[in-house]
């Protein structure tokens, strides 16, 4: 009986010790600037209804206010300024929104993974414009058809974070609050598509509609590197690209010139400033891959071996060439046309 005893009382303490630990470690949890901003397709536009991105000490609300938002995805719809200047990072989201091409609603509550967050933020990352150190300051939370939620941290790069589903819902003109009853006009839907962009209508009258589901197809990924192959390449200021699956990078001179293979995304588009031996500046870029050719490329290079993705500029006054290759095959872009010039014009 008296090691029974002990051994709760034990227990008891080890308990006591361990929320005690906790509590100290999450009352030392440093505290960031963050503001938060909703992200969805352009083919796809949604409404906010309500919503919440909720910390232990701050929650950074959403609703009508947001407006139909679809900049693209991966790119935030704005911010709205709020007076806390330094808050605990995220541990939980809550969501509702009308999808207006799908003509429904979604919501959802979900746990978010608060230690990858906070680490990211602390982390931060080499600003490839300043050089300087730099943190994440944006929460952006994605909203795909089918009730997809992606959620990244944005801010000179952007990275994801984490997946997440919503479940349908039913609202009617008689449950929503009042600002939001005209989203139940019976034209809403059609006006509010009718707002894209005319490259946006453009494409979709090329193509049609994306498939709801290519947004988990952008999010697989391969291992490779760029490979500048530029006979007078002296210096690489910073190399910028952006994913399809919505996350941003910089690689800088050093990162580059260690010449490592990373597990990224498929390149949507990528711009780079290069110094040549006599200090002379040159920028590349292009300003977006057309789609169907960079998926097929990748598709054909496929997973099993590392792959470069090489840009080629003999001199000058050649026009670069862009192609991806791994030790099986070669696939050249032509269809996406780089832009060379002089970083000075």
């Amino acid at each position: 009986m008296l090691d029974k005893k002990i051994l709760f009382i034990f227990l008891l303490l080890s308990n006591f010790i361990l929320i005690n630990c906790q509590q100290k470690m999450e009352e030392k949890e440093e505290q960031f600037t963050w503001l938060g901003t909703v992200s969805a397709p352009a083919e796809y536009p949604v409404y906010p209804y309500s919503g919440a991105i909720i910390a232990k000490d701050f929650s950074y609300s959403f609703d009508h206010i947001w407006g139909v938002c679809g900049s693209g995805w991966g790119n935030d719809s704005g911010t709205m300024s709020v007076s806390t200047e330094r808050m605990s990072v995220p541990d939980s989201l809550e969501f509702t929104w009308y999808s207006v091409k799908e003509n429904k609603f979604y919501t959802g509550k979900w746990k978010l993974p608060h230690e990858r967050i906070y680490n990211l933020f602390k982390d931060g990352f080499i600003d490839g414009f300043s050089g300087k150190h730099e943190t994440y300051n944006n929460i952006i939370i994605g909203l795909a058809p089918k009730g997809r939620v992606t959620v990244w941290l944005g801010g000179g790069q952007q990275v994801e974070v984490t997946s997440l589903q919503a479940h349908d819902t039913l609202l009617t003109r008689e449950l929503v609050y009042e600002d939001f009853k005209y989203v139940f006009d019976e034209d809403f839907s059609e006006r509010n598509m009718g707002y894209m962009l005319p490259e946006v209508k453009e494409k979709i009258k090329k193509y049609g509609y994306p498939s709801p589901d290519i947004y988990e197809t952008y999010k697989k990924k391969y291992l490779w590197r760029p490979i500048l192959n530029i006979p007078e390449l002296d210096k690489l200021r910073f190399f910028g690209i952006s994913y399809y699956n919505g996350e941003m990078e910089d690689i800088l001179n050093d990162i580059y010139f260690k010449r490592e293979y990373k597990i990224r995304a498929i390149p949507k588009n990528f711009g780079f400033f290069w110094f040549d031996k006599k200090g002379e500046e040159f920028y590349v870029k292009i300003k977006e891959f057309e789609e169907k050719e960079i998926f097929q490329a990748f598709a054909k290079l496929g997973n099993s071996t590392p792959i470069d993705f090489v840009v080629e500029i003999k001199d000058k006054n050649s026009v670069p060439r862009l192609y991806f290759t791994n030790k099986r095959d070669t696939v050249e872009i032509k269809s996406s046309k780089p832009i060379f010039i002089p970083a000075s014009k």
